[in-house]
């Protein structure tokens, strides 16, 4: 992984922001973006739902249950494509459940 990528990956999990909007790559802590189109969001906090599943008797529920986020897989261009295998490979290799969305137009800023 490239070490801007690294570095945005590595503050977009601590949800701090790292870099500026156009940028290459760059994260405000909940989404990544490969200049101005997200490519990765956080999906929501779960904890009012683990909390229930804990008080009905399902300790097992964590964070990790539930989808970690929604990655945009739509190919623009080898810099954003190689950005996005990257972050796939990241979440594939520690077992973090995603969504895929296909087909966003460019500049698109959210996702899901």
């Amino acid at each position: 992984m490239r070490k801007n990528t690294q570095a945005v990956l590595d503050a977009w999990i601590a949800k701090e922001a790292k870099g500026n909007r156009g940028d290459s790559i760059s994260t405000d802590g909940n989404t990544i973006y490969s200049y101005n189109t997200a490519i990765v969001v956080r999906t929501p906090d779960y904890s009012k739902e683990i909390a229930f599943m804990h008080s009905i008797g399902y300790p097992e529920f964590t964070q990790d249950t539930f989808v970690f986020a929604t990655i945009n897989t739509t190919k623009y261009s080898s810099t954003t494509s190689n950005q996005q295998s990257s972050l796939l490979a990241y979440f594939e290799a520690n077992n973090r459940s995603y969504n895929e969305e296909i087909n966003v137009p460019i500049g698109t800023t959210t996702l899901g």
